[in-house]
């Protein structure tokens, strides 16, 4: 009787953390980014107020917010993608930035310098070249469907074998590979005293 108990139990603890475990690396994924930045005059000061409308280049969607007291906006959970952000300001020409692209798990900074003018003049930047992560200090990136089916099927005999998903890591810049990992960890272990 007690050992029948025993295993309910463990079986029960067992469900429990699997459960757990898929909730939390489930909460940790994310599907969307974030815009940010500070509209601000020729001058440098900041405007608050301002209206910001970001627009879905792939769908059209649209969404709007206004600078706060410190001339700061912020979209946060935007689907990844191309954007056009249009800024306007009573007293300011519209600003149009296009091709404003929006990573996954990462913040696009877009700074806004609104011209002195009516509104009805606007003023277009293309904006689609590599954008500086200057919102976090997080490295992240993506890799495509295409880069995985290019991939030899013995990736890193070092991490584990075929196509291990800890080892599409490797892909991505600033990352150094399994071999220099066991390099490094050879030459720590040579070197160490004893």
């Amino acid at each position: 009787m007690k050992t029948a108990i025993a295993r309910c139990m463990k079986s029960l603890c067992f469900v429990l953390g699997v459960a757990l475990a898929l909730t939390v690396s489930g909460m940790a994924q994310s599907s969307h980014g974030a815009l940010a930045g500070t509209v601000t005059d020729p001058t440098g000061a900041v405007i608050p107020g301002a209206k910001v409308l970001v627009v879905d280049a792939a769908t059209g969607v649209k969404s709007q917010t206004l600078s706060t007291s410190a001339g700061d906006y912020k979209f946060t959970e935007l689907p990844v993608g191309n954007y056009t952000v249009t800024t306007t300001a009573p007293g300011f020409a519209t600003a149009t930035a296009t091709g404003v692209l929006v990573s996954i798990n990462s913040t696009s900074a877009l700074n806004v310098k609104l011209k002195i003018g009516a509104e009805t003049e606007n003023v277009t930047v293309d904006a689609s070249g590599q954008r500086l992560e200057t919102e976090t200090s997080d490295i992240g990136g993506t890799v495509s469907n295409k880069q995985i089916e290019d991939l030899p099927l013995s990736l890193a005999s070092g991490v584990g074998g075929l196509r291990s998903p800890e080892t599409f890591v490797f892909l991505l810049p600033g990352t150094t590979g399994p071999e220099a990992v066991l390099r490094a960890i050879r030459v720590t272990a040579c070197s160490s005293p004893g």
